[in-house]
């Protein structure tokens, strides 16, 4: 078995990656993973290779039901995993989504509630619930980065790498999905972690939302390197790629790229997207918005970059200024521009086949 679809895991900076750090929406039980601490905690847990888990001292209530619990240690030396408890039997007995296939014994660490503090570690845990469809991770504003502290990937400080058909979406005050954030967290690769994508999974198709994604200059760093969707989301400061698709079907709307060095944003479709002040190591025949196979961008802008604007094949609606060279020029392919603005770029302002 996997988490239910309406797992939701919420990640705060003053949480911990020891935390249960989720809920399913809906469960009879009470979400307490939308505070700092895990609200039930003990070190008496008792796995025996089943569904289900005793402890002696929890005093579990009917509140467990829905949470996710971190289960780890014990006698058996117990490798970390995330369950989601789907029943309450009495005070010292529950049961979960999957077997534990732990029979360890005794002196288990339980934690339900709390959040996780890490979104590397909520990748993670996504792994180790097996995720399916429709599970979220809620990533909640703070004024400090999150900050990477290693290439690793869905580790305790690491960069994530989510499961294909999951929600990522970082939020101020009100969870919610395609919503513009008052503030949007920042993910910030720590100085010293070279070649990492702050959000990667090459071939996974999953939907990120409302986050600023720092690469912090860092050498081979890319911003975000997925397949699915980007919706509200920055990348900044990336020396390989800001935003990037593997393929031809990533899709951004109202994302932006700056102070990258390498391909400022590269989906096949742009919505309303902005890329400015990039200036890249290798500016010749390369574009704010790259093209790679049939690209299209629509009602968007590159100003100020070292580059070309746009060298996506269909632009409509979109305004290239103030760039170092061309505004729009595919490099020798067939290339539609409909209702486009070029102004002010250093050398053609439209350069097409």
């Amino acid at each position: 078995m996997a988490f239910n679809a309406a797992v939701v895991l919420e990640v705060r900076l003053t949480g911990s990656d020891t935390n249960g750090g989720g809920f399913q929406t809906g469960a009879s039980g009470t979400d307490w993973s939308l505070q700092d601490a895990a609200q039930y905690s003990v070190t008496d847990g008792v796995t025996a290779g089943t569904t289900t888990i005793t402890s002696a001292t929890a005093n579990f209530g009917t509140d467990v039901v829905g949470n996710i619990m971190y289960v780890q240690g014990g006698t058996g030396s117990v490798v970390a995993g995330w369950y989601q408890i789907t029943a309450r039997t009495n005070a010292t007995t529950i049961t979960v989504d999957r077997s534990t296939g732990l029979t360890a014994g005794t002196g288990v660490t339980l934690k339900i509630g709390g959040a996780l503090q890490s979104p590397g570690m909520a990748g993670g845990v996504l792994v180790s619930g097996g995720s399916v469809a429709g599970n979220k991770v809620f990533i909640k504003y703070n004024a400090s980065p999150y900050v990477i502290t290693t290439n690793s990937t869905n580790v305790s400080g690491g960069c994530a790498v989510p499961p294909s058909d999951v929600y990522w979406s970082g939020y101020d005050t009100t969870r919610a999905l395609y919503t513009i954030q008052a503030n949007r967290p920042t993910l910030q690769l720590n100085s010293g972690v070279s070649s990492a994508n702050v959000m990667g999974g090459t071939n996974n198709t999953y939907y990120l939302q409302s986050l600023i994604l720092d690469a912090n200059s860092q050498t081979s760093s890319r911003g975000a390197f997925q397949t699915g969707e980007f919706f509200y989301v920055k990348a900044m400061n990336a020396t390989t790629a800001g935003i990037f698709n593997n393929g031809d079907s990533g899709k951004a709307f109202l994302c932006e790229a700056t102070g990258c060095t390498a391909t400022p944003i590269r989906v096949a479709f742009c919505h309303s997207c902005v890329a400015y002040n990039n200036t890249l190591t290798s500016p010749t025949n390369a574009g704010a918005f790259q093209q790679n196979g049939l690209y299209s961008s629509v009602n968007c802008i590159a100003y100020g970059n070292n580059c070309i604007g746009f060298t996506t094949f269909l632009n409509i609606n979109c305004t290239s200024y103030g760039n170092s060279l061309a505004g729009f020029d595919a490099i020798n392919q067939t290339t539609i521009c409909a209702n486009c603005i070029a102004e002010n770029n250093a050398t053609t302002g439209y350069r097409t086949t």
